[in-house]
């Protein structure tokens, strides 16, 4: 089984290394880098959502392996798009879980309201929502390199017609995020995750902000390694 780990807007694979510590014999944990971020800073940015979802689909999902999807804010909406194109490819007996963080369901997306082509406005808009990004800001060094970066994924589903499962999915689901997140709003929809799957197995709420994730790794890794638990043990049965 695998746990992939989909970053937010202008995140880099490595955030999510505290995930690695669930790595076991049975579990590989890959903390997926997105083309022209951090180590593939070479390769060329997504331009739009179409083609970004058709490469990580076709990078990630190339063999049988059961996966678990954890992805965080723009990581989250990903993950739901790649779900749908499992189940829209009869391939979603291999989705074991999917977690999603700092995320409203895919209906309630819209555009960050950042005028994009404002240097300062993307960097205060990085400073205030904290995060990979805020730390990135300080160094002047990075700062013309990263601006590409995260204006290109600040941007990147704002046109995006995103797709509804055809059913619930029957994988595992489970929602994490902060009570003052203010760029979830409405949070009450937050609830609303539960008509995403037949197995949804609620919220856990935190205290912070948008990246409440940074000091309570802890607990955010002991939550995901309760879903990987389940879908483990749930495969075992269906193997009997």
């Amino acid at each position: 089984m695998k746990l992939i780990t989909l970053p937010h807007a202008g995140g880099f694979g490595n955030f999510y290394r505290p995930l690695k510590a669930l790595e076991s014999e049975s579990l590989s944990v890959i903390n997926y880098e997105y083309p022209g971020h951090g180590s593939r800073f070479r390769e060329t940015l997504f331009t739009d959502a179409d083609s970004a979802v058709k490469l990580v689909y076709d990078e990630l999902f190339n063999d049988d392996e059961d996966v678990i999807l954890f992805g965080h804010s723009m990581g989250a909406f990903l993950a739901e798009e790649l779900a749908v194109e499992l189940q829209g490819n009869g391939r979603e007996d291999i989705l074991s879980g999917i977690i999603v963080s700092a995320a409203l369901p895919c209906s309630y997306y819209k555009p960050c309201g950042v005028d994009l082509k404002s240097i300062d406005a993307v960097k205060a808009y990085l400073e205030e929502l904290g995060g990979t990004a805020s730390a990135v800001t300080q160094n002047k060094s990075f700062m013309e390199l990263y601006l590409k970066v995260v204006t290109a994924d600040l941007g990147l589903f704002d046109t995006y017609h995103f797709r509804l499962p055809d059913e619930p999915f029957r994988c595992f689901l489970r929602v994490l995020y902060a009570e003052d997140d203010k760029y979830i709003n409405p949070i009450s929809a937050m609830s609303e995750w539960s008509a995403f799957s037949e197995n949804y197995l609620g919220a856990a709420i935190y205290k912070g902000g948008h990246f409440y994730i940074s000091d309570q790794w802890e607990s955010v890794v002991s939550e995901v390694g309760k879903v990987i638990k389940m879908a483990e043990k749930y495969k075992e049965r269906a193997v009997r």
